[in-house]
């Protein structure tokens, strides 16, 4: 856990800086369900503390808990029947983008359209 602990200490909380860190270190790779546990916990502790309440460290906690947990779970998905590492393949994912514009798809935060 001490290399995941550079990514905690960086403001840079962007999901292929996060994944890259994760292949770089392989025993974080295979022990992430440890890790995504350990992240919960400390964003809930961060958020609960009574005397004095972090948000945003809460908050950062948070959304590397949500990186790491989608990492998890396309690892788990993923399977080894692959020539690809899925790591490789999760991290083209978040850069790649449609080819008619470049819009990064995977990245879009879908939104309901409200009809007047």
């Amino acid at each position: 856990m001490l290399h995941f602990w550079s990514v905690l200490l960086k403001m840079n909380t962007h999901p292929v800086r996060i994944a890259l860190v994760l292949k770089d270190h392989v025993e974080l790779l295979e022990n992430i369900a440890t890790v995504v546990k350990i992240l919960e916990l400390m964003s809930e502790r961060e958020f609960t503390n009574r005397r004095d309440v972090n948000e945003v460290l809460s908050l950062k906690y948070h959304i590397i808990h949500y990186i790491v947990k989608d990492i998890k779970k396309q690892k788990d998905k993923a399977g080894d029947n692959s020539k690809t590492p899925f790591i490789d393949l999760w991290i083209k994912s978040m850069l790649v983008g449609r080819e008619t514009d470049g819009y990064p798809v995977f990245q879009v935060i879908k939104r309901k359209h409200f009809t007047a």
